[in-house]
This record gives structure tokens, sequence and C-alpha cells, in this order.
């Protein structure tokens, strides 16, 4: 009896000691449990996606692939399609499945003699507590903790909460993270787009999201989606005929968008740039912001055409600068595949020459293939000697080639390939809406991936002549009128004892006389500028281009009239919008609305506001009643005055290559020193274009290279493109304004009809008094004398 009891007395005692020591291992994983108490407000990093004006998505910032999806917004079918593959009893355990161990371990004890692979039986919410909290560590000590946590997230969290944080974080294979990138990605489909056929390929992946791809593993990935299927309907998820018509369909992916010819790269990096900025680098990689810009891809199109075209006949006209390389090698492509070619080139080398059929025979590199091809349109390929000047030109083919060179063609309409080279200049181009400030497209460069610098913002050059209305502005500003008489003569400026006089210059070295003021800008003379900004004082200058925001702090010489200061095309533009639209200043702006994950606006760019658009419409309605929330940096007067002198340089003068027929055109050219730098800025009465076009490291574009020859053709290019559809209205005559008939050389009032040199002038109505009084500007303060060494004389200021 003594011994039933003693035996009794240990079994006890052990079991005593056996719970105890089970508790203390208990205390000791619960205490090393990381901390999940975040969860409950656990915000996964998520991609920010970038749309373009209509809605279209371009660009994707992001750490992990993701996009966030709130549990409500999941279809009950994708949830049910997980649910029936990781974890059927979801709804009913407490974090851990007794039932689903159990049979785990009867199934994993026969696989272990049959040398199949073991099955795991971890519940979704243990698969979440692996996920966020725990390693991969493949140890007993990390599964209790894992049971441990997902028992304790069980008892705190509400199942539909576990359900999201597992469906947006989980890897599904293809570089995605959550079921919503996932089928961004393998379908091109939003979640409430997907058939019971694709929620249940979802589903399949988890287990082995590359073995189930079905690029890789067509046959297998087809067979577990059918077995997730069979599950679904087994749990009774789906219907019969549902599960019979959903495995008998394919699983068709989305194809891979190819590249389009045109880019936006430059636009895309720049608003990344200002996310960083304005929200640092957290809220943009994985911060789920949705940004709605004003890019318009119809418009960028155009322009990045317009841009890459126009450089390259510009470089073109001026030479080749020789073959790529020369490679006997006949795997030579084999360095170049996966390289990405600039704008529509591609890689070539030539393997015949036959001059008595004038044939050029290339092969050419076309993603991993090789194929062959005639050579024309070579013809332009004179060496190029710099500064504009050329070598003789080309009568054979052996004088630009030999056997085995490597070089860059196009493929042309008439299915053959054109010689190419990537030009040595490079330049910008943007398009703005001069009312609002909304950037419809910009190209920054030639190829985005060849340089990055943006050369709409980050390029700082003399803006020559384009910066001359500005100093004209003032002149309107301070009384003068559009036909105020400027004396256009030589003029000298003593800088000082032991210092150079200056004397600038006129292009083309002439001198006119006195000239209207409109003359002035439309012929871009040097010699009535000077004399303005004199007449005026610098300070006037400086104050309108600080108020302009072309540039901050300019010196107060009279150079700085002529465009010798720096600034960029984004900030010329940009001031040239307030000709356009009556005065306002606007700011361009690539943005228009912010949403962070949630769909809560935290950023919107409006210039604009409709006090009543908000009202039911009736037909009787009043119209809307718009207010611009922009300053007011000119008078509406004087910007139309502006507008209609700029339009007369389209018509008349320095920039009459830019005239098309029918439609309305403003803008100036810009030209600088030596020819370095060539611009030019236009308008219609809806959209304004900047051009710019020049070596990155300064030097001449060639003799008779400027602003009309290379930057207007790109700008031209783009209006034709631009409005190829589409009616232009002409710009709007404010109502202050008045329209009188004037000679155009003298400015004096006529009466003849039907003469070429009789214009209608524009001059405010309280203008009429003094509009016609006859003051030579330029004149005042100068005293004629005869230099020793010219029969031209020289007006010094004293």
């Amino acid at each position: 009896m003594n011994r039933i009891y003693n035996q009794i007395k240990f079994l006890l005692y052990s079991l005593t000691a056996t719970a105890f020591c089970l508790f203390l291992v208990l205390i000791y994983f619960l205490l090393q449990l990381p901390d999940d108490s975040n969860l409950k407000n656990y915000q996964p990093d998520v991609m920010t996606r970038i749309y373009d004006s209509n809605g279209q998505l371009v660009k994707e910032f992001s750490k992990e692939y993701r996009i966030f999806v709130p549990i409500d917004n999941i279809p009950a079918s994708l949830k049910h399609a997980f649910i029936s593959a990781e974890d059927k009893n979801f709804y009913n355990h407490i974090g851990i499945d007794p039932t689903g161990i159990l049979r785990a371990l009867i199934r994993n004890t026969y696989y272990f003699f049959s040398d199949k692979r073991p099955e795991g039986a971890s519940t979704i919410t243990q698969q979440v507590a692996k996920n966020f909290l725990l390693s991969d560590e493949l140890s007993i000590s990390r599964k209790i903790k894992e049971a441990l946590l997902a028992i304790k997230i069980d008892a705190t969290l509400s199942k539909s909460r576990i359900l999201e944080l597992y469906l947006n974080q989980i890897y599904l294979g293809y570089g995605t993270y959550g079921v919503a990138a996932a089928s961004n990605r393998y379908f091109n489909k939003s979640l409430d787009e997907l058939d019971l056929s694709e929620v249940s390929f979802l589903a399949a992946l988890p287990k082995a999201p590359s073995r189930y791809n079905p690029k890789k593993n067509y046959n297998k990935s087809f067979i577990r989606r059918n077995w997730v299927l069979y599950r679904m309907y087994i749990n009774k998820y789906i219907t019969a005929e549902e599960y019979e018509a959903s495995i008998k369909k394919t699983i068709q992916m989305a194809e891979t968008e190819k590249k389009p010819v045109f880019s936006s790269d430059y636009y895309l990096e720049e608003i990344r740039k200002q996310i960083i900025k304005a929200y640092g680098e957290d809220a943009l990689y994985g911060g789920g912001l949705s940004v709605r810009s004003s890019l318009d891809t119809s418009t960028q199109r155009i322009a990045d055409l317009a841009l890459k075209s126009g450089l390259l006949e510009y470089d073109k006209r001026n030479g080749y600068r020789g073959v790529i390389d020369n490679n006997r090698n006949k795997s030579w492509f084999l360095e170049h595949i996966g390289i990405s070619q600039p704008h529509n080139f591609f890689m070539a080398r030539v393997i015949k020459i036959d001059e008595l059929k004038g044939i050029v025979e290339i092969e050419v590199l076309k993603d991993k293939d090789i194929v062959k091809g005639h050579l024309t349109n070579f013809n332009w390929a004179r060496k190029s000697l710099g500064n504009g000047y050329l070598g003789p030109k080309i009568n054979k083919a052996n004088e630009v080639f030999k056997l085995n060179d490597i070089i860059h063609v196009s493929y042309n309409k008439e299915k053959l390939y054109n010689l190419e080279q990537l030009p040595k200049i490079n330049g910008a181009i943007i398009v703005m809406d001069p009312h609002t400030g909304r950037v419809f497209a910009l190209s920054g460069g030639f190829d985005f991936f060849e340089s990055n610098f943006n050369r709409v913002y980050q390029a700082k050059r003399q803006p020559g002549s384009s910066f001359k209305p500005f100093v004209y502005m003032s002149a309107l500003e301070n009384g003068l009128q559009p036909n105020s008489l400027i004396l256009d003569a030589p003029f000298v400026l003593d800088q000082g004892e032991g210092r150079a006089k200056w004397k600038p210059e006129n292009y083309g070295k002439k001198f006119y006389g006195p000239s209207t003021l409109r003359k002035g800008i439309e012929h871009s003379r040097n010699l009535m500028t000077i004399r303005i900004a004199q007449y005026l004082g610098m300070d006037q200058i400086v104050e309108l281009a600080e108020r302009t925001n072309i540039m901050s702090n300019m010196p107060p010489v009279l150079s700085m009239a002529l465009g010798a200061g720096e600034t960029s095309l984004f900030k010329l533009t940009s001031a040239y919008a307030s000709f356009a639209n009556g005065g306002k200043k606007v700011s361009g702006s690539l943005i228009d609305r912010i949403q962070d994950r949630r769909g809560k606006n935290i950023f919107i760019h409006d210039q604009i506001i409709c006090s009543n658009c908000s009202m039911p419409y009736i037909e009787e309605s009043p119209k809307p009643d718009i207010i611009y929330k922009s300053e007011k940096i000119f008078d509406e007067k004087n910007a139309y005055q502006m507008v209609s002198i700029l339009k007369g340089a389209v018509d008349r003068g320095t920039g009459r290559k830019t005239k098309i027929e029918g439609i309305e055109i403003a803008g100036k050219t810009g030209t600088t020193n030596n020819n370095t730098d060539a611009w030019f800025i236009g308008f219609t009465s809806d959209v304004i274009v900047g051009v710019y076009a020049g070596y990155d490291k300064p030097e001449s574009l060639g003799k008779r290279e400027t602003g009309s020859s290379v930057a207007v053709p790109i700008f031209k290019s783009f209006i034709n493109d631009y409005y190829e559809d589409e009616k232009v209205l002409p710009f709007i005559i404010p109502a202050g304004i008045e329209l009188i008939k004037i000679d155009y050389d003298t400015g004096q009032i006529s009466n003849k009809i039907n003469d070429i040199k009789t214009i209608y002038e524009a001059f405010g109505k309280s203008d009429k008094l003094s509009t016609f009084k006859e003051t030579l500007i330029g004149s005042e303060g100068f005293q004629i004398i005869e230099t020793e060494n010219s029969d031209e004389n020289e007006f010094l200021i004293y």
C-alpha cells in the first residue's frame, strides 16, 4: 500500500515539477516576445503612385512594391480564396489551430518515413506574427514564440484587422507585396476587377511564389490554382458551376508594356525631388501617397519629340564626329544587349560596302536579335571641324565608314535605316498653362539616362535678348508708349581709368537712328534697350527682375539689361506667362493634388477660385465667378501692349520663322554672346512654351546659329503638332485698350488704307492725350563728338 502511495506521490510531484518547469519556460518565452502593440495602428510601407492629369498611372516610387487596401475594400472572393488555401478555420481558432497542428503531426510522421517534404500548420495569424515581429529563423524557439504571439494577437486584434495586415504584407512573387500590388503586376487590374480564377491564382502563391510563377512553371501554377478553387468549393465559398467554369480558364498574365519613344522621366524626377523636399523620403517611398500631376502625356509626347528632333537637326547640320567603335568580333553585340539606347536608336555594325550599287549593308541589334538591313541617308555625315565648320561633301560611303564600324541607326518609314549620332548639344522644353501655371509637359534634355541634369530647372544660363521684354515692360510702366521714339545709335560707356570703354552693338553691327519702342523688341535692338535702361535707371530693371522672379540680387549695371545675368528656363517661362495672362504672377506647378494613403487631401494646387460653381446649374444661372488668387504684377493694359509687341516680333521681327498661318503667336528669341545659348519663349492664348538649347560646357553653337535657327524650329514643331486638330483662339483684348492706326516706322497716326507700313497699335484709353507727344529717348545727356579713328559719331554718358 505504501508503495502505491509513494508512486502516486512521486507522479504528482513529477507532474507538478513538469508543470512548474513548463510555466517557467512559458514565462521565459513570454518575456522574450517582441512588443506587438504597434500592430493595432501599423501602417506598412506603401508605394507612392503618380498619375497624369487624366488619371493614368505613370510612375511608382517604393522600397517595396505594395499598394495598401483597407479590408473593407478587398473583395469577399479574394478573402475566401486565401482563407481556403492558408487557414480554413481562421474565424474559429484562437490564433493557433490545434486540429491543424495535430493533422500536421500525423502527416509529417508519415512524410518522415517516406522522404516527403513536411508540411506546416501555421495559421494566418501566425504568419502575421512571423512577418511583422519575428525573423525567418528555423528553430523550435521561434515556433514557440510565433504560437504565443499568435494567441496574443488574436486576443487583442479583430479578425478583420489581422486579415488586413496579412493581405497587405505577404510577399506574392514578381517583386510584389500584398494582394493589390500582385493584382496590378500579374493582371494589370484592380482587386475589384479580378474574376474567380484570378483571385484563386493569387491565393496559390504564398506557399512558393517563384515555383508557381506561370512564366516559369505554368503547369505547376495551373494545378495549384485549381487546388485553391477546389478548397473554396469544399468550404462552400463557391458553387459547383463556378468551380467547373473557373478550373477550365487559363492563366493570362498582363503583357509588359513597351517603353515609348517619348519620355517623361525629367518631369517625374522633378516631382520626386519636390515631394522629398516637402514631405521627406519616407513619405515618398513608403507613405502610400497618391499624386495627381499636371502632366498631359499627349502634350509630353509632342514636346519630347520636338526637342529631340530639333537637337538632332542642329547636330547633323554641324557634322559627324565619327563612328562609335570598330569591332571585328562576330559576337560584337553581346556587350550591348540589355543596354538602353537613346531616343529611337539601335546599335549596328557595317558588314558590307558596295560602292558600285551605293549600298551599305548593316546588322542591327534589336532587343536580343540581330537583323540585317540597308543604311541610307548618311550624306549629312561631313566631318565636323568645330564651330559650325564642315569637311568636304560626302561622295562615297567609304569616306564615312569602314567594315566592322559600330554606329547608331534609326528605322525610318521606308523600312530602311538612317545614320544617327548622339547629339553633343543639349536643351530643354517646358509647356505651361499661362493662366494657372500648370506644367503640361517638360523635357530637361535629350536623354534622361545619358544625363539626368534637368536643364529646365538646373541649368542657369544667360537669357540674352529674351530678357529684353522686361526692360521694355518697365518702360511701359513708367509712361512710355509702344510708339515712343528711342535713339538707335552708337553707345560708349566710360568705365573708369584703366578700363576699356564698353561698346555694345546691335546684331549685324548696324544703327537705325530714331525708332519706335515696338521696333526695339521686334528687331531685338541692343542699343535701344541700353538707352531705355539708362533712361529709366537700372534700379527699375532690377526691381522688375525681382518682382517676376527671373533672378534675385541682379547687379544694377547696364549689361544686365541685355540679359547678361543668369536664370533658368523655368523661371523665364513663368515670367513670360504674366504677359499672356493679363499681368498675374504664376509659379509653374507640376502637381495638382496629393492625397495620403487614406485618400485625404494634403496638398492642392489651386490658383483659381470659383465662388458660385457649387450652386445648382439652371439655364438662367449667372456665369462662373472666377477669382484669381495670383498676385497682380503688371497692369492688364501694359501686359496686352507687350503681347501685341511680341506678336509683332513673330509677324515681322526676329521670331518671324515661328509664324504659322491661322495661329496667333507672340514670343521672343534670345541669343547670348558668341552664340553660346539659344532661347525662344513663345505663347498663344492658352499655352506658353519655353525652349533652350546649348552645350552643357558652354561653347559657341556656330557663327550663324541663333535662337531663331536653333530654338525656334523646336517651338514651331511643337505648336504645329499641338494644334493639329484644334482651333486656336486669338489673344483677348482687355476693355481698357484702344487700337489706333499708326505708321510703323515713325509711330505717328496714319490714315493710309491698305498700306503695309500701317499697323494697329494698342494704347490705353486714358493715354490718348499723351500718346503722340514727340520725345526722343536717348538724346538727353549726350554729346556728339568726332572720334579720331572713325568717321562714326559716338555718344558718351556724362
